[in-house]
């Protein structure tokens, strides 16, 4: 019996760093899911980014517009986050159906706008910390002792590191050596919804505690 893991990164598109990492996952032959940010979209070079990883296979998922923490936000502000990003990524997509709220953080008012716009949500169970543990081969170190063989594992990345770029040949090297895992097809992240048991909306939930002090500030100038 194989685990799965599925690939995912947050934040982005970014100039640099996802164009890296594009070029990483093709010469690899794996695809990943991207959860973008829709005010990245307003830049011509990451409008590109998208169109380009939805031609190689990725998917584009929707990680709000400008990635506030939603929990406590009016529902007519949750709905716009969505949206504005919705339109953006359809632009380059075609379509978008699947949802990353930022943090990890929800509430049933959130989980009802999603689902409402025709959403499926999809967190993670496996934290890279990437966006912390940025000197040498740290992160993937980490990584790897999150991974615990639990049939379906969704592994969360942040495009927008340079850092992260560099060392995910590491990542991948590991996960392809392992004869007892096997690297996801993008297309298939709805299989992942029903990870340990939990319902869709409150799957991957990471043993790293998800709060939004322990993904340290987000900006878009990263």
């Amino acid at each position: 019996m194989f685990t799965e893991c599925l690939l995912t990164f947050d934040d982005g598109p970014h100039p640099t760093s996802t164009s890296l990492i594009l070029d990483i996952l093709a010469e690899a032959k794996v695809s990943a899911v991207f959860f973008i940010v829709g005010a990245r979209l307003k830049s011509s070079i990451c409008r590109s980014l998208a169109r380009r990883a939805v031609a190689a296979g990725h998917v584009l998922g929707n990680h709000t517009f400008s990635h506030p923490k939603l929990v406590g936000k009016q529902l007519s502000e949750v709905r716009q986050e969505l949206q504005r990003t919705h339109d953006l990524i359809c632009e380059c997509a075609g379509s978008c159906v699947v949802f990353r709220p930022p943090y990890g953080a929800m509430d049933q008012g959130v989980t009802d706008i999603a689902t409402e716009m025709g959403y499926k949500i999809l967190n993670w169970n496996v934290d890279s910390l990437d966006w912390k543990l940025r000197a040498d081969g740290e992160w993937v170190e980490h990584a790897i002792t999150e991974l615990g063989g639990l049939g379906k594992e969704v592994v969360l990345m942040h495009d927008i590191h340079i850092s992260t770029a560099y060392d995910l040949p590491n990542l991948l090297t590991h996960l392809m050596a392992d004869p007892t895992r096997k690297i996801a097809n993008a297309a298939m992240w709805s299989d992942f919804l029903k990870l340990m048991n939990l319902p869709a909306a409150n799957c991957g939930v990471s043993k790293t505690a998800r709060n939004e002090a322990s993904f340290g500030e987000f900006t878009l100038s990263d």
